[in-house]
């Protein structure tokens, strides 16, 4: 019988971006992002996921997998010097031991 490797072992160090907003002393909205290091597996989608994993009008270039839940579309993720927008967030099956981020490539 194959034994099975904890999902882990494949995380790597993914840069967490959550906004914070505030006012400049002009009186102007401000949006800051505060970052936290969380672990998941950032890959590139290909052949025909970012149409499958299409959201309203933008197509998803990457998925992250983790176990970090309370993302929304208002975070950014870092990783490897590039930035990257939250499209949807998946909670796999509802059993909150696995969560699939579809993201975009931003620069």
């Amino acid at each position: 019988m194959a034994t099975s490797l904890p999902l882990e072992k494949w995380f790597e160090e993914i840069a967490l971006l959550t906004p914070i907003s505030g006012v400049d002393s002009w009186g102007q909205p401000t949006v800051t992002y505060a970052e936290t290091t969380i672990m998941g597996k950032l890959r590139m989608m290909s052949g025909n996921e970012p149409l499958i994993a299409q959201r309203d009008t933008e197509i998803s270039t990457h998925r992250l997998y983790t176990k970090i839940e309370g993302i929304t579309p208002l975070n950014k993720f870092s990783y490897l010097g590039r930035l990257y927008d939250v499209v949807a967030v998946n909670n796999v099956m509802g059993f909150d031991r696995l969560i699939q981020v579809d993201l975009t490539y931003e620069r």
